[in-house]
């Protein structure tokens, strides 16, 4: 990255903390029920899913202790089945509704930044645009899903003949970190245009799926770098924090858990929070560089970023 780029990746920053002090008090509002929201679901999955864990433990290791036959083995497998299916389902429904959260924090994030007023109105923004633009970033996720998938598929698929034709254990772990790193760049790099095409499906109307992932790809022609910058920022926060927190020695216990994962929490929705305000900057640069005017839209006025970096 040249000085002209590493200027401009600044200059994004620096105009997203404006934003941020323009808003705060809106952005606090999100922060805090997402967090709020996040935790409740943290401690929902918790202690719904506990008993049922531990009565799977207990049924697992009476199967291995005493080798039950008969109708008491077909007991215990019918037991362990049902337990399963619980803990499956609980976490099923957390997930889902843990990306709806995401998704609706991610939305009004986005809508927020975007507007010149210091306050926005409930009617404003939950009735007239959040509801609309969640529904469009729901459509637009799941081609990023599908998108996402494929390039996990395809990443397995290439680390095979490594680990084929690789038999020394240091070497194969070797190739198999730099392999990972590699792919994990890439992936920064392909999602820039995944995530911006969640900022357009938020910030235009009729825009949403492949049609939203195409205009991204189109607006950050020439400033793709600007945006490799910032997630790849961003996922490193995120990596130094889990990482840091997996290093904790004794998180088998229940409060070390519940106080770990607030904590992650916390950090996650804080981080996410400010990565979808640098990408809304980052979507109203493209839309200048572009030669495209920043139009009003509804009742939001959308911000004219000063950003002189080309």
């Amino acid at each position: 990255m040249g000085f002209i780029e590493f200027s401009g990746f600044v200059a994004i920053l620096k105009e997203s903390i404006k934003v941020l002090a323009k808003n705060g008090h809106a952005m606090a509002t999100i922060a805090t029920l997402s967090i709020l929201l996040h935790s409740l679901l943290l401690f929902a999955n918790i202690f719904a899913t506990k008993t049922v864990i531990n009565d799977l433990l207990a049924k697992e290791t009476l199967l291995l202790l005493l080798v039950p036959q008969g109708p008491e083995l077909a007991d215990l497998l019918v037991g362990l089945k049902k337990d399963i299916r619980i803990i499956l389902g609980v976490e099923l429904a957390i997930l889902i509704v843990s990306f709806l959260v995401s998704l609706f924090s991610m939305g009004a994030t986005i809508l927020v930044s975007s507007t010149c007023k210091n306050i926005l109105s409930f009617k404003d923004l939950m009735l007239s645009r959040l509801a609309r633009s969640c529904a469009r970033s729901l459509i637009t996720s799941f081609h990023i899903a599908l998108f996402l998938v494929g390039y996990v598929i395809l990443f397995l698929t290439m680390l095979i003949p490594i680990r084929v034709f690789i038999d020394r254990p240091f070497a194969l772990k070797f190739v198999s970190i730099l392999f990972g790193i590699v792919a994990l760049l890439f992936w920064i790099y392909l999602s820039v245009v995944w995530v911006l095409g969640l900022v357009v499906s938020v910030m235009e109307e009729s825009c949403y799926g492949i049609e939203a992932l195409g205009r991204a790809g189109g607006l950050v022609k020439g400033k793709r770098l600007y945006g490799f910058a910032l997630n790849f920022l961003f996922t490193m926060a995120l990596v130094i924090v889990f990482e840091g927190c997996r290093m904790i020695k004794d998180r088998k216990s229940l409060s070390v858990q519940i106080i770990l994962g607030v904590l992650v929490i916390v950090f996650y929705c804080l981080v996410a929070i400010f990565q979808y305000m640098t990408l809304t900057v980052l979507y109203f640069e493209c839309k200048k560089a572009q030669g495209e005017e920043i139009e009003l839209q509804g009742s939001l006025e959308y911000s004219k970023v000063p950003l002189n970096t080309t």
